[in-house]
C-alpha cells in the first residue's frame, strides 16, 4: 500500500456526504464531503500526514488532482470549510480568493469592480 493510499483510507471514516448540502458542477448536484474529524482554528479539517498537520481538502484536492499549483490557494466553491470535494476546490490566487469570499474586504473588491466597470 502506498502512503497515498494509506492517507485516503485513514481518512475515508472522517467523510461524511451528505446529499443535502453541496453545489452544481458541469450540469449535476454534487455533495459536499463533510469531514467529521478535528478542525483547526479557522474550522478547516486537519489532519496528520507523515508527522505534518495538514488541512483536509489539500489533501483531498492532492490526492485526485496532484499538487496545489505553485502560488494558488484552494477555494471553497461551496463555501463549505469542512468540505474535502475535490470538484469543489478551485485553484486560485489569494487574491482571487479574498474577491470571491464574503469577507468585508471581498465584499469592497467585488464593489470596487462593479462602480469601475
Amino acid at each position: 500500500m502506498t502512503s497515498s493510499e494509506a492517507v485516503s483510507n485513514r481518512m475515508t471514516s472522517k467523510w461524511l456526504v451528505d446529499p443535502a448540502v453541496g453545489i452544481e458542477v458541469n450540469g449535476a448536484f454534487e455533495p459536499c464531503k463533510q469531514w467529521t474529524g478535528a478542525l483547526d482554528r479557522g474550522g478547516y479539517g486537519k489532519v496528520s500526514v507523515e508527522g505534518k498537520t495538514c488541512r483536509t481538502h489539500r489533501v483531498s484536492y492532492a490526492l485526485e488532482y496532484g499538487s496545489v499549483p505553485e502560488g494558488m490557494v484552494l477555494d471553497h466553491l461551496c463555501k463549505n470549510r469542512r468540505c474535502g470535494n475535490p470538484l469543489h476546490l478551485d485553484p486560485v490566487t489569494q487574491k482571487e480568493n479574498v474577491r470571491r469570499g464574503d469577507s468585508p474586504v471581498g465584499k469592497a473588491m467585488r464593489l470596487f469592480e462593479a462602480v469601475n466597470k
